[in-house]
């Protein structure tokens, strides 16, 4: 727990102590709270004053009630689609690798795979060296029955083995399914007056612990159920490799795969970038055994203490590019600003180059969840909209500006300099590493600040100042790791 910031350890430390009590039952394996996913957000508004009331509780127990009644019925529906136009699954006996990864519907739904996201050309590496993958989806991105509809077909014509929850769950998994809907509440309000007698003055374990009754708890149920099929299908010997982010869907997984009998090994993925506020990335040294993967993968050096023991690095198979990418050394003024998935940072990062009012070239690169219609009307410079790979951007640009984002470490890992924009200077969701602070970023928070910056940083890039050059390798070789083939057969343990 090294690199969690030290103004926030506490509040960790207040987390830790009663991670114990999701060891009594599996329908605790579902709570974003004993994940400590959305955390760091919690924080933030507690101490800015946030506090439980009765307001808070009836809200969250009615956004509770409506969410799970809404996911059940879409489910429903889902599994009588499946049942009319889904294919059958077809298991090859072979020496199996099962990859259970994020699907995002859209992008299966456009063409651009199923898993490519996540696990970039790893199905098709897996197949030619002739083992079995098959997918385990959590979809992701859709409530609309016409796009699972759409998807079913996607996956009838894919030449992808697909295993869902809606092919394996049958009518007596969703009535347990209703059962644990309602008992859910029932035995984490048991769990929130055990919160109460033992540690009485903590506000903000009861204040997160409302903030989490929301209904998100679903999914991680349907994950047990359907591990539970899973199990039945899987042989002795059989691989999972798992997107690892440490929430309740890989954790439910994991938990009802390791009490079975079977010797599964299971292969957790932290092949991304990440901030030091996500709680959830840090292994729990009281997680309980059975919610982890047998081994944890990284990706890089830079990682390795964040998660804790029995881990390693891993491929980047995400960052392959970066490793075909010089470092450049562009003396153009094109500046690229790179908007976050957080409405605040980009209306900080807005506000700040407006207030320069300068002419000349800005990229804008929209995150994927964004649209330009949500932001124009507050842009007052003019600019581009970038559609390309980022990797092609930086061929052309000569500082990126952004806030809460790892593709700012890709830019410095090229030589491109980076400012975060702060309002207050400090940094939040910051993915970039201390050490090279001052020689590939730094922070702005107001015009002055961002020239001066900018000046300092580019003045490195004329003079191809040497410390800028050695910062960049240790940048690429303490955060990333080349995807060659022999480090993929290692990190996954295959001849």
């Amino acid at each position: 727990m090294e690199k969690l910031p030290s103004h926030l350890k506490r509040y960790f430390d207040q987390l830790s102590k009663v991670i114990s009590y999701s060891s009594e039952s599996w329908y605790y394996s579902t709570s974003h709270f004993f994940s400590k996913v959305g955390a760091y957000e919690a924080v933030i508004k507690f101490q800015n004053g946030s506090r439980v009331n009765v307001w808070l509780i009836f809200s969250q127990l009615c956004r509770y009630t409506f969410k799970v009644s809404f996911l059940f019925l879409f489910y429903i529906f889902s599994k009588l689609i499946y049942k009319i136009f889904g294919s059958k699954t077809k298991i090859a006996r072979k020496e199996t690798i099962y990859l259970d990864s994020y699907l995002l519907v859209k992008n299966a739904l456009e063409g651009k795979g199923l898993v490519e996201s996540y696990f970039p050309g790893l199905v098709e590496f897996l197949n030619v060296k002739n083992y079995n993958c098959i997918i385990l989806p959590r979809l992701y991105g859709s409530h609309s029955l016409k796009e699972i509809y759409q998807l079913f077909r996607v996956f009838k014509k894919s030449k992808a083995t697909i295993i869902t929850e809606f092919q394996l769950l049958d009518y007596q998994d969703y009535f347990r399914l209703i059962i644990y809907l309602i008992v859910y509440p029932v035995k984490m309000l048991e769990f929130y007056f055990k919160i109460i007698q033992t540690h009485p003055g903590n506000g903000f374990l009861k204040y997160y612990f409302w903030l989490d009754m929301n209904g998100s708890n679903f999914y991680g149920a349907v994950r047990y159920l359907y591990a539970e099929k899973l199990a039945k299908i899987f042989r002795e010997g059989d691989r999972i490799v798992q997107w690892f982010e440490n929430q309740p869907y890989e954790k439910c997984l994991n938990r009802a795969l390791n009490s079975s009998t079977k010797n599964i090994r299971i292969f957790g993925c932290q092949l991304f970038l990440y901030p030091q506020e996500l709680f959830n990335a840090y292994i729990d040294p009281n997680e309980l055994e059975l919610h982890k993967p047998g081994k944890i993968l990284v990706n890089g050096e830079f990682y390795l203490e964040k998660s804790g023991s029995g881990n390693a690095v891993g491929p980047s198979l995400r960052y392959k590019k970066l490793f075909e990418t010089v470092v450049h050394r562009n003396l153009t003024t094109a500046r690229l600003i790179l908007l976050s998935y957080f409405d605040n940072a980009n209306q900080s990062i807005i506000k700040l180059i407006n207030s320069l009012n300068q002419s000349g070239v800005h990229l804008v690169k929209l995150h994927p969840s964004a649209s330009e219609s949500q932001l124009k009307d507050l842009i007052n410079f003019d600019y581009s909209l970038a559609l390309e790979d980022i990797y092609s951007l930086f061929n052309n640009v000569s500082i990126v500006v952004g806030a809460a984002s790892g593709s700012l470490i890709e830019a410095i890992a090229c030589g491109i300099p980076a400012i975060i924009v702060s309002e207050n200077g400090g940094t939040e969701y910051n993915y970039l590493p201390d050490f090279c602070k001052g020689v590939l970023w730094d922070v702005a928070f107001d015009k002055n600040s961002f020239l001066i910056v900018e000046e300092v940083l580019a003045s490195k890039v004329r003079t191809n100042d040497p410390l800028r050059l050695n910062m960049i390798q240790r940048v690429r070789s303490e955060l990333f790791t080349e995807p060659t083939e022999e480090r993929i057969l290692e990190a996954f343990e295959l001849s």
